[in-house]
C-alpha cells in the first residue's frame, strides 16, 4: 500500500485525502475473502503515511483515520 500513497503523491497537485478504514470488515465472509487488506492502526497509518508525505492533518475517527497529505517536493 504505501506504494500506491506514494504514486498518488506523485501525481497529485497540491494533496490528498485520504478515508482509509482501520478495523476489520465485516462483509467479507460472504465471499469469503477478507475485503480490507491492509487493517492497520490510525497511528500506523499516519506514521506510514508521513514517511511519504507531510501530514497536514490526521484524525482518528475510530472505525477509520482522515488523512490530509501534501507531497514533499
Amino acid at each position: 500500500m504505501p506504494e500506491v500513497i506514494a504514486r498518488l503523491l506523485e501525481v497529485s497537485r497540491t494533496g490528498l485525502f485520504l478515508s482509509i478504514s482501520t478495523v476489520p470488515d465485516v462483509h467479507g465472509v460472504l465471499v469469503r475473502e477478507p475485503l480490507h487488506q491492509t487493517v492497520q492502526s490510525f497511528v500506523q497509518w499516519r506514521d506510514q503515511i508521513a514517511e511519504l508525505g507531510r501530514v497536514v492533518e490526521a484524525r482518528d475517527l475510530l472505525v477509520s483515520g482522515c488523512y490530509l497529505v501534501e507531497p514533499v517536493r
